[in-house]
């Protein structure tokens, strides 16, 4: 069995039966690459009541838009930040219309989590969240946030392991408040 028969057969068997009106699956884009799409008929096999849908969650690698391009009739929803405990940021990738080039996914530099875009000096000050650190998906690495001066692009070593800072710009925004038991000041 190669590695793409198994998921293939799920996706399949969920989608064809006639018992799901969606099917989510979770993959890797160098599988799915290698994976051939769903079938037409699959789509229209089974009596589901709805209409069928496919929301396939990819991470662990960029996926390129030949691949989102590929899979068309599916929903593909990217994780860009994933941990298994607080936070996610994902990006629903849709079909590019031909002669036009896709709009980017909004990022500037990638590689984890700390929190801050720039210095806040005063508790009134917001700026962009930002993330750095291990658990961004690899493959979204550009030019340094060129609206942050404080982060800066320097190796960064982590369990004798040398990683690139980068950092993944999330557009939200956050405030410092100060805390009125301690009197520290955390991020809003």
């Amino acid at each position: 069995m190669d590695k793409t028969e198994g998921p293939f057969r799920l996706i399949k068997h969920a989608m064809i039966s006639g018992r799901y009106d969606t099917v989510i699956a979770g993959l890797v884009p160098t599988l799915m690459d290698a994976m051939l799409p769903p079938d037409e008929e699959w789509w229209t096999r089974g009596t589901t009541i709805r209409k069928k849908k496919l929301l396939v969650f990819t991470w662990g690698e960029a996926c390129p838009q030949s691949l989102v391009d590929k899979w068309s009739r599916a929903t593909l929803i990217e994780l860009l930040v994933a941990t298994e405990y607080w936070l996610s940021l994902f990006c629903i990738r849709s079909v590019t219309v031909r002669g036009c080039r896709p709009p980017p996914v909004r990022y500037a530099t990638v590689s984890g989590c700390d929190v801050s875009a720039k210095p806040l000096s005063s508790t009134a000050e917001a700026g962009t969240m930002v993330m750095r650190g291990r658990m961004v998906t690899p493959g979204y690495v550009t030019e340094p946030l060129h609206t942050a001066p404080s982060i800066e692009e320097i190796p960064l070593a982590v369990d004798g392991m040398v990683e690139s800072i980068a950092t993944f710009e999330t557009e939200d925004v956050i405030r410092f408040v100060k805390d009125s038991e301690n009197g520290d000041s955390s991020p809003m």
